[in-house]
């Protein structure tokens, strides 16, 4: 096999190995929120301010959460 030959083997390998990632893998995990955010107002200073996001598991496998926070 000729260095051109090979070549053009290797780039359409390549070419083929590059599509066959290009799918997205399926979404088995996904949350619904009732909300995305939550406006406080102004508060006073050192004030105590709860709310609670309600939000739904509607997919197939397990959601696990990790270091939550705000902004």
């Amino acid at each position: 096999m000729s260095i051109i030959h090979k070549l053009l083997f290797l780039t359409l390998f390549a070419t083929g190995l590059i599509f066959a990632q290009d799918k997205a893998p399926a979404e088995k995990s996904h949350l619904e929120f009732s909300e995305d955010s939550f406006n406080f107002g102004q508060l006073q200073t050192d004030s105590l301010v709860t709310h609670v996001f309600n939000f739904k598991n509607t997919g197939s496998d397990t959601i696990e959460i990790h270091n939550v926070g705000s902004s």
